[in-house]
């Protein structure tokens, strides 16, 4: 990155809203989300409105910064991405965590299975070892279940919870 340091991911949830105070800090995640659960009868992609709740710290300058969706298993194909997020970092508080959070509208599974959320930051995942980072974070999972037909909202077509 030519024009800083990369941050370093210290925290990173998928939710379903943040809440924020009056000075638009992020004061709770709310519906955080690890399974989604779909009926039986269900078989188009799944929509999940969300955010990505992040905590960086360690940056300097201006990063650009991006969310992309990936099925365990078929980690070369990229299911969903956002539009990239710039984000300036001040020199001075490299070593206090910076929230940021990342909408993922039009967030869809594409089906049942087990999906992985990565955040890259100037093109460099913030998740692996290889990458130019000073510590990897795991990528937040996240498992899309079709419930059974006799199971409790499993006959349901649109309960997701």
């Amino acid at each position: 990155m030519p024009d800083g340091v990369l941050p370093t991911l210290r925290l990173a949830v998928l939710c379903g809203r943040v809440a924020y105070d009056g000075d638009g800090r992020v004061v709770a995640l709310l519906d955080p989300l690890t399974v989604v659960h779909v009926p039986a009868a269900w078989s188009e992609p799944v929509p999940v409105p969300g955010v990505l709740y992040l905590q960086l710290a360690g940056a300097i300058g201006t990063v650009s910064l991006t969310a992309e969706v990936r099925e365990v298993g078929a980690e070369d194909e990229v299911r969903y991405e956002t539009s990239p997020l710039l984000v300036a970092f001040d020199a001075g508080d490299r070593d206090l965590p910076y929230t940021v959070v990342i909408d993922l509208a039009g967030l869809a599974f594409p089906g049942t299975g087990l999906y992985e959320v990565f955040v890259r930051s100037d093109g460099a995942s913030l998740h692996d070892p290889e990458e130019a980072i000073p510590v990897p974070y795991p990528p937040v999972r996240v498992a899309v279940y079709q419930l059974p037909a006799d199971e409790p909202g499993g006959g349901d077509d649109g309960d997701e919870s």
